[in-house]
């Protein structure tokens, strides 16, 4: 049975002023395969991200010998991606066929209010934000169902998008908000702003949806990558980065990062890296290897296991994800990476990391903490572009109607927290 926290008071007070978009205040750091390159970036990130900035931490996570080497992000959450053809956050997801996304002669305020309780709460999660904040015109479904649903690419957005992919959705926001928030489990039960007669039950999935929605975008400064394609150049991410990334990342701090899982061009497919399994012994190092790095004395070779959290089925979501993986196993699955790191002289520091023979080469990783900003990144606030791009040349697809304080606090309630 569903637990059901009933909550009247408004979302008037948030816990926490949300701050506007910011130009990044990270140093510009070289973009490149190079692992000290990619240490800096990577270093600067878990200081803006995490807190971790001392010359301690630093000599401590170049010892490739040093931290875990077992050990699992704690309470990370998965959900579906919710694809834009299927409607994306305007899915009414409780209508498995026939009437699942609504229409615009649908959303009428003098029909919405005559609904029963029941209709009400089967709506599309969007929907029943516009209710509670007494939107009567519906801005924040119509604005998903143009730019991420299932009439995108018509109306406002004829001229800016032609196309949608069916890999097109809300994984990056999953990820982070799985990682970031507690996992909603109970239903919560709001009353209209407009009309206190109007009574909403946002359930588990509903708020997983706006939390996806939410952490689509993030502050510039606290999302994060390493990797990647830049300027049509292709960084992979060094070896050596990555053995830290897990060590300080989910071996130190206990959460989750995350990596493109799928090689090919032009397709994210973001996964939640959750716990790691890593065995290591010291190897001589060649002639050859001696004369690429002659500041290097030794090698030590690392054979890792990854374990990752993709997608979780839109019918399994409505659960937690504790309750999922022990019925299906199969959602976590693992890779197996091997690499050499190579030990500078005198320091017994990491110097460079090299991917071995045929072992999974993640194309990018990145890393996120922090709120929501969905709402900043959209066409209603001030961009530097006039072309409506931003500066990754990148649609500006956000929401700037639904206020992240709602969906953060929404799910901390519901989190029972």
């Amino acid at each position: 049975m569903i637990k059901v926290i009933f909550l009247f008071t408004l979302f008037l007070i948030p816990l926490f002023s949300f701050s506007q978009e910011q130009e990044r205040i990270t140093p510009n750091l070289k973009i490149s395969n190079d692992f000290k390159d990619q240490f800096d970036q990577l270093d600067i990130t878990l200081y803006y991200l995490y807190g971790s900035k001392s010359k301690g931490w630093r000599d401590s996570c170049l010892q490739p010998f040093s931290g875990l080497d077992n050990w699992n992000a704690q309470n990370v959450w998965g959900t579906w991606y919710f694809p834009y053809v299927e409607g994306g956050v305007t899915k009414r997801w409780q209508f498995q066929n026939g009437n699942n996304t609504p229409k615009i002669t649908e959303l009428n305020w003098a029909r919405i209010i005559r609904l029963p309780r029941k209709s009400i709460d089967s709506l599309s999660p969007c929907e029943k934000a516009d209710i509670y904040f007494g939107n009567k015109d519906f801005r924040i479904t119509k604005h998903e169902m143009f730019w991420r649903g299932k009439l995108r690419g018509q109306g406002e957005t004829r001229l800016l998008i032609t196309s949608t992919e069916s890999h097109e959705g809300f994984c990056n926001g999953a990820r982070a908000a799985g990682a970031i928030l507690p996992e909603p489990k109970n239903s919560v039960i709001l009353k209209s702003l407009a009309d206190t007669n109007i009574v909403i039950t946002f359930f588990p999935l509903d708020i997983k949806m706006l939390a996806t929605m939410s952490y689509f975008h993030m502050d510039a400064n606290m999302n994060q990558m390493i990797g990647g394609v830049v300027n049509g150049t292709d960084y992979s991410v060094n070896a050596g980065t990555f053995d830290i990334a897990l060590r300080s990342v989910i071996g130190s701090k206990g959460m989750a990062f995350f990596m493109d899982a799928d090689p090919s061009p032009g397709v994210a497919t973001n996964v939640s890296i959750i716990g790691y399994k890593r065995t290591k012994n010291y190897v001589s190092i060649t002639q050859e290897e001696k004369a690429k790095y002659p500041n290097a004395y030794n090698k030590v070779t690392v054979n890792t296991i990854i374990y990752y959290l993709g997608e979780i089925s839109e019918s399994d979501a409505k659960n937690t994800t504790t309750e999922v993986i022990r019925n299906h196993s199969n959602y976590v699955d693992s890779l197996e990476c091997r690499y050499n790191l190579y030990i500078e002289n005198g320091t017994n520091n990491i110097m460079d990391g090299v991917w071995v023979n045929n072992s999974y080469v993640p194309d990018n990783i990145w890393f996120a903490n922090g709120y929501g900003s969905d709402e900043v990144f959209s066409f209603a606030s001030p961009i530097s572009q006039p072309n409506k791009w931003d500066d990754n040349r990148q649609l500006r697809l956000g929401n700037p109607y639904l206020p992240g304080v709602f969906v953060y606090n929404l799910t901390y309630r519901s989190a029972g927290r």
